[in-house]
């Protein structure tokens, strides 16, 4: 997903559009960690990195758990992470079924592939550099998709595949100094945004292993592209929309106005627009949706209200659409500390059923928690248990058959339970009154989340995880 995209959201109202559904960051957050550098999803997992300026980056790995996407996996390119120095590992970040792809862009670069044996464990792999001396900045931005990547260069834009072949990462094209801006990989079909012999949207298709240019679609501006199986979004000057019949490309609808990218599933188009302002971060997001006619209607602008003082964050600068789910970034908001970074996440099929205010709580002064429960009118009256913890949502603890996501930590889980009934219209309203604390839980999240029980069923519903910060000093 070659793209640096990231962002903080407040939704308009649309039935058919993504509803807010997680807060995502580390448990304990440390300055200028950067989390949301880069991320990816396939529907099943997410991976998000942590770029960290004093340090080597980490790869954080989710699987999806109902509404909630748990920890699964740490990855870094390091034995010893803690003891080296920081190279820019998790520039780029893919995840495509058992395996993850990353960069470390910095000097050279270097190309690494992270794969999740039948036993749970990962191991790892360092693609070879195709031209150290003369090509630098291998791995700029990564596509993954199956047994093939892709990799860009920077500054000389090289694009380079790999296909896994007998248990190892084999070259298969080069297009060197072929100025390219932006790529995307689906299947059999790699579609290439290029300056370089002139500007245009180039794509190929493999066919018995070999790639081959099948069309070029010229523009008049360097292109950002999307594409999905049959259809492809081109964006220069104004989105077109193409649909593949037959072997052949074809332009079935205009969307107006320029953008800086593109992310295409299914029926849905999400393009990243900007206020036209030179003021950092003022982008907002668009989610268009397909309609039997085959117009795409704007259903959704997705802008960075909706998060407590997002002032000094870029915002939508990574970013991730798979079927209902879209997940945007800002790796340098102030959410634990001081550029801890933060990921949201959308969905057009579920709905956070808990929210917590307000989200950064000061250590000096404390403060009160509210909790606000909503778990839809068919659970009204039902009895529902609330709890929370400072150790995070992995591994979590099982209740029956189902899998409840949170760490029961010995400190903060026992006093935090409370049980009681939802209202008429399955609501209800909680407080937490937290004290000043010393300067050792600085950093440090609160994670909430409950259940709701039926007296015949057993537990027929459980929440997302709501999240709250705890800063020592709240960023101004």
């Amino acid at each position: 997903m070659p793209r640096k995209l990231c962002a903080l959201l407040a939704l308009a109202v649309s039935a058919e559009a993504q509803e807010h559904l997680n807060t995502l960051w580390p448990p304990k957050g440390r300055p200028e960690d950067h989390f949301g550098a880069a991320l990816d999803s396939d529907g099943r997992r997410l991976v998000v990195s942590a770029l960290r300026v004093d340090s080597p980056g980490v790869l954080f790995v989710y699987r999806r758990e109902g509404a909630n996407w748990i920890e699964e996996a740490r990855l870094t390119n390091r034995s010893e992470p803690e003891y080296d120095a920081f190279d820019g590992f998790g520039w780029t970040a893919e995840i495509s079924g058992q395996r993850v792809a990353a960069s470390a862009r910095f000097d050279q670069g270097r190309v690494f592939v992270f794969e999740q044996g039948a036993s749970g464990a990962w191991t790892r792999s360092e693609l070879e550099h195709p031209d150290p001396l003369g090509d630098h900045g291998f791995g700029n931005e990564l596509e993954l998709d199956g047994d093939t990547l892709v990799a860009s260069t920077y500054p000389r834009r090289s694009l380079y595949v790999f296909e896994h072949i007998g248990g190892a990462w084999v070259r298969t094209l080069d297009l060197r100094t072929s100025g390219v801006n932006d790529f995307r990989l689906h299947g059999d079909t790699l579609v290439i945004s290029a300056s370089n012999p002139r500007l245009q949207a180039r794509i190929l298709e493999r066919r018995i292993g070999v790639w081959t240019t099948t069309q070029v679609i010229n523009t008049v501006q360097t292109p950002w592209i999307a594409l999905d199986g049959d259809r492809l979004a081109v964006s220069a000057g104004e989105t077109t929309v193409y649909e593949r019949s037959g072997g052949t490309w074809t332009a079935v609808a205009t969307i107006a106005e320029p953008v800086a990218r593109l992310e295409l599933s299914g029926s849905t188009l999400v393009r990243r627009r900007s206020t036209g302002s030179i003021v950092r971060g003022l982008h907002y997001v668009e989610v268009h949706e397909r309609s039997g006619s085959g117009a795409w209607n704007l259903v959704r602008t997705i802008d960075r209200g909706g998060l407590e003082d997002p002032r000094l964050s870029i915002f939508a600068q990574d970013l991730a659409l798979h079927g209902d789910e879209l997940v945007l970034s800002s790796h340098d908001y102030h959410g634990t500390t001081l550029r801890s970074g933060i990921v949201l996440t959308y969905s057009s099929t579920a709905r956070a059923t808990l929210a917590a205010s307000p989200q950064h709580l000061s250590l000096l002064t404390g403060d009160t928690l509210a909790l606000a429960l909503d778990a839809g009118i068919e659970h009204a009256g039902r009895p529902f248990i609330l709890a929370g913890s400072l150790a995070g949502t992995s591994p979590g603890f099982s209740f029956g058959s189902h899998h409840i996501p949170l760490v029961r930590d010995r400190l903060y889980y026992p006093l935090s339970r409370q049980i009681g009934l939802l209202d008429g219209n399955g609501r209800a309203t909680l407080t937490v009154d937290i004290p000043p604390l010393a300067p050792t839980f600085a950093h440090t999240t609160l994670h909430h989340a409950y259940v709701v029980f039926d007296p015949r069923r057993g537990l027929v519903h459980t929440s997302n995880v709501a999240l709250t910060a705890l800063n020592y000093r709240l960023v101004p």
